[in-house]
């Protein structure tokens, strides 16, 4: 009998019939299990619960045809019970789903027999063809059968008319074949907890769920993991699952998810880490885990043998252990560090199928809140965009050269470093304490790039970038372009703004381009008026202050330009030219729009541009281009209505040039009266029958139209209105 009670659908055809498992005889509790696609419509709890009180049975057409037909196959194998995910759960109950789903994998384990019901093959399916619909049925890509599939001892698929198919046993090779899982693991000649942690999420990579949180609830019995259920976390589910495995299981394949680092970009290619989902120590779903299927976990002992000859590990005992736990700073993680710049190297205790050791690569994290070291996850290379992170590299023979190349500069070189080696060829390592990215995938995708997944390759030029350049009385000089420097702008283009009319006026051009790899670049040469103003880094476009610290430049550039940054690359988007006295700031930032483009600003600075400041307004100006200004923040104008109380109500039945005339009490009327429809005419004839039982003794009202004037009196008699109808 189950340890956890469960409701349990009896198989007598007489009746229809739910009951407590802890109500039965123990004798008698011998229970089948269903394991099936959802579909729509499915009977749910309620609605057989409402059939037994009707005292029903099997025959009466309410009940569904699959559930008659799981009720007689359990029937003909002698089953007295059968459990049916659909209807033996009472999802009203939060209590009682969450209580379901932790003790899913329990209860199909010691279920006699499993029914896999596939409503997508008929019986005479060869199952082995290669295009066979056994293959492709959508009972391989859900995610809840997953564990239906490994859990059961015995498990026999049926066709859609409930001719059985084969059982898991004789089909293990089949299946291995189809889903990845091991036929051994399958026929239980191997455990299950002796399989790696990656190999395992790997089977369910490929699987989909309906809810985003069952990714990581249908996976829960694969782990011996019990947590609870909450419907509306997201992503967040996967997360707490990770942290619940590491909890149990000593298995560092946990963390050898995503993309490994190649190690082949051109040499001296800048490295950069963007923040993104997979820059956390955890996966934000498990289709991360599609490539780790090889991963195998090893001893800390072992480490030091697979990295001979290029690390040397210091701080390493036999009593040594790597635990790890959730802090707020992150997950503090007990690693063997090999530290350099701009990343470092944590060296897992688990290997690939060649026998490489796994190193993940840490990037430090900026304003650390700790004094101990804080790091995120992943690099890659800046002009590789669409890429995502690479998370981690195999320790080979040729890795600390094939880094160094790339302008990775290891930590302190070991004294025993053998003489025939360079001694940039081997490098330290050490076992200390660092903090990784815990990041919460639903925080990561709302904060600047987390959300996008294309690189632009348009600028957008805001409406209010002319008009702050007038205010230093800089203007385009071809008015010409005016017509280009406005919203969306496609590279290469140049823009030159100048200030004066003097043959010789100062300037500063604009440069917007892109790469060979189609990623945008921007960059500023400075044209001071005076000839001995001329300095070599204005014309260059030489980064100035903060900026001054960019790695190399791109290599694909433009040759008529001098080197150049990408966009993507600038501190904090931005990036400065110039110098203490002309300094023009060029700023980016995701432009929210369905255009994938970068909204470019400009912002002049330093002592000569501070004295260009003569704040004025742009709508007076008769030179100003009005079409530079891209009404993206503008008001619309009000339409024509009538005021009351400051207040401008709409009038869909005045033209809004209509003329009007002010009255002796400051109220607005029309000059010409306009013919109302003929369903306003006709309410208007009964408000005028009415009117004078609702007129004052100190005012008197005139309908014009729809709209009302209200005026003093001089009379108590009622005025009746002469407006034309």
């Amino acid at each position: 009998m189950p340890l956890v009670s469960m409701w349990l659908l009896s198989t007598d055809p007489s009746h229809v019939e739910l009951r407590l498992s802890s109500t039965i005889d123990e004798k008698e509790s011998r229970y089948a299990i269903l394991s099936h696609v959802w579909q729509v419509p499915e009977q749910s709890f309620r609605e057989i619960r409402r059939l037994q009180y009707d005292g029903a049975s099997y025959n009466d057409s309410r009940v569904s045809e699959k559930i008659r037909g799981a009720v007689y196959a359990a029937r003909q194998l002698g089953f007295l019970w059968i459990w049916i995910d659909t209807c033996c759960i009472d999802k009203t109950s939060s209590a009682e789903l969450e209580e379901a789903i932790n003790s899913m994998f329990r209860w199909y384990a010691e279920a006699e027999v499993c029914f896999a019901y596939l409503f997508d093959v008929t019986s005479g399916c060869r199952l082995e063809a290669p295009r066979s619909r056994f293959r492709r049925s959508r009972w391989f890509e859900r995610g809840w059968t997953l564990q239906e599939l490994i859990a059961p001892q015995f498990l026999l698929f049926m066709a859609v008319d409930w001719t059985p198919l084969g059982t898991k046993a004789a089909l293990a090779s089949l299946l291995e074949d189809i889903t990845g899982i091991d036929a051994a693991i399958l026929t239980f000649h191997r455990s299950l907890h002796q399989v790696s942690v990656a190999r395992r999420m790997s089977w369910a990579s490929s699987r989909k769920t309906s809810r985003v949180e069952d990714e990581a609830y249908s996976v829960m019995g694969l782990f011996d993991v019990s947590m609870s259920t909450i419907y509306g976390e997201g992503r967040d589910a996967f997360r707490r699952l990770q942290e619940e495995i590491m909890k149990r299981i000593p298995d560092h394949t946990l963390f050898a998810w995503g993309e490994c680092f190649p190690l082949t970009p051109a040499p001296n290619t800048p490295l950069v880490h963007r923040r993104a989902p997979t820059s956390s120590l955890f996966a934000p779903s498990p289709s991360e885990f599609r490539g780790s299927a090889l991963m195998v976990p090893i001893s800390l002992s072992t480490i030091p043998e697979l990295v001979s000859g290029q690390i040397e590990i210091s701080g390493l005992s036999t009593q040594s252990v790597c635990e790890h736990r959730v802090t707020s700073y992150g997950v503090r993680c007990d690693f063997i560090v090999v530290e350099g710049s701009p990343f470092s190297l944590a060296l897992l205790p688990c290997k690939s199928r060649d026998g490489k050791c796994v190193a993940l690569v840490l990037w430090p994290r900026s304003h650390s809140t700790s004094d101990h070291p804080q790091y995120r996850v992943g690099v890659v290379p800046h002009d590789a965009p669409m890429v995502p992170g690479y998370r981690f590299v195999l320790i080979g023979p040729s890795l600390i050269s094939s880094l160094s190349r790339l302008g990775w500069k290891p930590g302190p070189i070991t004294a025993n470093a053998p003489s025939s080696m360079p001694v940039s060829a081997m490098v330290c390592a050490k076992a200390m304490a660092v903090y990784v990215a815990n990041l919460r995938v639903s925080t990561v995708l709302k904060l600047h790039g987390g959300r996008y997944d294309e690189e632009p390759r348009t600028f957008f030029i805001p409406s209010w970038l002319v008009p702050y350049l007038y205010n230093f009385e800089f203007r385009l000089e071809n008015p010409q372009k005016a017509d280009s420097f406005s919203r969306f702008v496609s590279p290469p283009a140049t823009f030159t703004f100048c200030r004066g009319h003097s043959r010789n006026p100062e300037r500063f051009v604009i440069h917007l381009g892109c790469c060979q790899k189609s990623l945008l670049f921007a960059q500023i040469t400075i044209q001071p008026a005076a000839t001995q103003d001329q300095k070599r880094h204005y014309s260059q476009g030489t980064p100035f202050g903060p900026s001054a610290s960019l790695t190399t430049p791109c290599s694909r550039h433009d040759r008529a330009l001098h080197a150049h940054w990408h966009v993507n690359t600038w501190p904090n988007g931005s990036i400065c030219f110039g110098d203490a006295q002309r300094t023009i700031k060029l700023a980016v930032t995701r432009w929210p729009g369905p255009l994938p483009s970068y909204c470019l600003e400009v912002r002049l600075e330093g002592s000569i541009y501070a004295d260009f400041w003569h704040p004025r307004p742009t709508v007076n100006n008769p030179d100003e281009p009005r079409n530079l200004l891209a009404n993206s923040m503008s008001t619309p104008i009000p339409s024509a209505g009538v005021i009351v109380s400051d207040r401008r109500i709409p009038d869909p039945f005045t033209t809004p040039n209509r003329p009007t005339r002010k009255t002796a009490v400051g109220t607005l009327e029309p000059i010409e009266e306009v013919h109302s429809p003929p369903a306003f005419r006709s309410l208007q004839a009964r408000n005028q029958a009415l009117r004078p039982q609702f007129v004052s003794l100190q005012s008197r009202t005139r309908i014009v139209g729809m709209r009302c004037v209200t005026t003093k009196s001089t009379s108590a008699k009622p005025v009746m209105s002469t407006s034309p109808q």
